[in-house]
């Protein structure tokens, strides 16, 4: 009876499989009139998005949906039934020739010329809700705003003075068409970038609803939106939710207009074991693919997904959610914002929250927001983020072997790879490893700053026991920041010419200080006096009780070069060299060593980069050495997602 158990479990299974359906849609060559039997042949597909939701009532674990190749399907798809772990429901494709294409875009052929370049669509727009994207030959349309970005200041107007959440004043006049029913979009913070409703205007003051993270600031930066007066530059758009009209500004007709009129192109409640492959999401007001439920392990993989007035994907409470092999771009606010045990991996994020204004409220936009409990963020590119690039977990979380170039585009304070925790918490097995971060661009328009507060690597307030090993960080406003936080491990890291700091630490709080950072085996290199190879901030001189810092090595043009820094309490800056700081800090540079970049031969530094997933071999111009005296020349292999820092002969 044993040895027959599996035989029958296997009979079982193979009668289960065996009746798994594969169900057949076509836009192009579907009907919805045809049988079930017929449309489990893809000879004599179904038609429409409307018919795939009503299959969902009768789907089975192991049952397939395809969709044929090169269509398009207007509307959303409710899942409303659910796979097993070894039977998952599937999504997918059929066919030859590109992706099915799942939309909720309607593209506007008619307008009335307004005259003075404005166009005005000629039909009534059947959508209730304000429109957050607008999509012109293949590109986001900016929603039109006063002052534009070509503007002095990047377009933002001065704050005179404010009352509360609710009311501010500017410093400079204002044309007279600006009234109300606009949107008043107000740098509140560094970080934040928040829009609200004009209730009235008198002369240069506006009275605004809620919506607000922050009291704006005298001094910080508004400008006005989403009014036909603003519109002068090509491309610029105003919606009007009342006649349901669309106003554009074009030097010539338009031609290629394209809106939402679906809030979302996928959405579940409480569905599991999903898998969802090679389609194209293209189009929507709000969130392409949206997880509003408690389900778990949802699959995406080989899909595109573009053009969502607000994320990506986004899920908050489905467990086991994984994505892969994805290209998820030109997004209004996070690419993909996913919650506990997701996984994110071998995907392409660009374009993301990166039109100010545009964007949603308070502070959160990053390219990939993997914030759970047991996050794996792998193998992915990430390029032209507004903020942050990867928020990553606490606990149990990998953020490793993935590309940043260019993130803080409309924000700063941010980091590249971030993440904060909460006071009082212990976490446990989170690793930041083997990641390459470039271009911090941080802006400082709308606010008072103009400091390049960008981070490559930012672990904030009451983050502890986090392993940050093998980064490379290069030209962001700081390399690696650690703020109020203890047990650290930080090994085998680059920062090469960051503008600020190359590596900063900062104990702000009198009740939670910095202890057990260990700072071992990492390369520094700093460009010209600005930069500061450390800078260390504390309310008390307790910089020697911070842990262990040793064997680091450190570049830059003189050995005199005044690049450490420390800031004790409410003291001016205490500027020295490596030699002086040795004096008074020795402890923090123990065993390190400390290279001048254009002495004994060395003509100049660089950073030698391989951020693929195979190795390379790399060619050194001439001869060089590395930090140990080393001599390179001819070929030299890199492994995946490494770096190596030379000094040229």
């Amino acid at each position: 009876m044993k040895l027959l158990t599996p035989i029958i479990f296997l009979f079982f299974s193979w009668i289960s499989a065996a009746h798994a359906t594969n169900y057949y849609f076509s836009s192009s060559e579907g009907n919805d009139g045809r049988s079930i039997n017929q449309a489990t042949n893809p000879a004599t597909p179904w038609q429409s998005i409307k018919k795939i939701n009503e299959v969902f009532s009768f789907v089975k674990p192991g049952d397939s949906i395809l969709l044929r190749r090169g269509d398009s399907f207007f509307g959303t798809i409710s899942i409303t039934a659910s796979g097993t772990e070894k039977q998952p429901i599937v999504i997918g494709a059929y066919g030859k020739g590109e992706q099915p294409e799942i939309t909720g875009f309607q593209k506007i052929s008619r307008w009335k010329n307004l005259g003075n370049g404005i166009f005005e669509s000629n039909d009534p727009i059947d959508y209730s809700e304000e429109i957050n994207i607008v999509v012109g030959q293949n590109r986001v349309l900016p929603i039109g705003r006063y002052p534009n970005l070509s503007d002095p200041n990047s377009g933002y107007l001065k704050i005179a003075s404010h009352i509360g959440k609710n009311s501010i004043t500017s410093a400079t006049p204002l044309i007279p068409a600006l009234t109300g029913g606009a949107d008043i979009v107000v740098r509140t913070s560094q970080y934040t970038i928040d829009k609200a409703t004009v209730i009235s205007r008198n002369i240069n003051s506006f009275t605004f609803g809620s919506g607000l993270t922050y009291e704006p600031k005298e001094g910080f930066g508004f400008f006005i939106q989403n009014h036909p007066a603003t519109l002068d530059q090509n491309g610029e758009w105003y919606f009007d939710i009342h006649s349901g009209k669309l106003q554009v500004y074009f030097e010539d007709n338009p031609t290629d207009v394209w809106i939402p009129l679906r809030n979302n192109l996928v959405v579940s409640q409480a569905s599991s074991f999903i898998k969802f492959l090679n389609i194209a999401l293209v189009g929507c007001n709000k969130n392409a693919m949206d997880f509003g439920g408690p389900g778990s392990n949802l699959h995406i993989a080989n899909c595109e997904i573009s053009f969502a007035g607000q994320d990506g994907i986004y899920s908050k409470k489905l467990q086991n959610l994984s994505i892969d092999f994805c290209n998820i771009h030109d997004i209004l606010n996070s690419g993909i914002n996913v919650s506990e045990n997701s996984k994110v991996s071998n995907s392409s994020v660009r374009n993301t929250g990166n039109i100010a204004g545009m964007t949603q409220n308070n502070a959160g936009i990053a390219a990939i927001s993997n914030g759970g409990d047991g996050s794996i963020t792998t193998n992915n590119t990430i390029n032209r983020t507004g903020y942050i690039g990867i928020k990553f977990g606490r606990n149990n979380s990998i953020v490793k072997n993935n590309v940043i170039d260019s993130f803080c585009l409309i924000k700063q304070d941010g980091g590249a790879i971030y993440a904060q925790g909460k006071k009082g918490e212990k976490y446990s097995g989170t690793l930041i490893a083997s990641n390459i971060v470039s271009n911090g661009i941080a802006s400082g328009t709308g606010t008072t700053s103009s400091n390049n507060n960008s981070v490559g690597i930012y672990a904030d307030d009451f983050l502890n026991n986090l392993i940050i090993q093998d980064n490379t960080v290069r030209n962001a406003g700081v390399g690696y920041y650690l703020h109020n936080t203890h047990d650290i491990l930080v090994e085998k890291n680059k920062s090469f010419d960051n503008a600020r700091v190359q590596f900063q630490i900062r104990s702000d709080k009198s009740d939670y200080l910095v202890r057990n950072i260990s700072v071992i085996n990492n390369q520094f290199v700093s460009f010209g006096p600005k930069q500061a190879m450390y800078y260390f901030t504390s309310l008390s001189d307790d910089l020697l009780n911070w842990g262990s810092f040793s064997e680091n090595q450190f570049a830059s043009e003189t050995n005199d070069a005044k690049n450490f820094k420390i800031k004790i309490g409410r003291q001016a800056d205490r500027i020295f060299t490596y030699h002086s700081f040795g004096v008074s800090y020795g402890n923090l540079i123990s065993g390190s060593k400390y290279l001048s970049a254009n002495k004994n031969g060395r003509s100049r530094v660089v950073l030698m980069t391989n951020d693929s997933f195979r190795q390379k071999n790399l060619t050194v111009q001439g001869e060089a050495e590395d930090f140990s005296g080393k001599k390179i020349s001819g070929t030299v292999a890199l492994k995946q997602f490494s770096t190596l820092i030379i000094f040229q002969k």
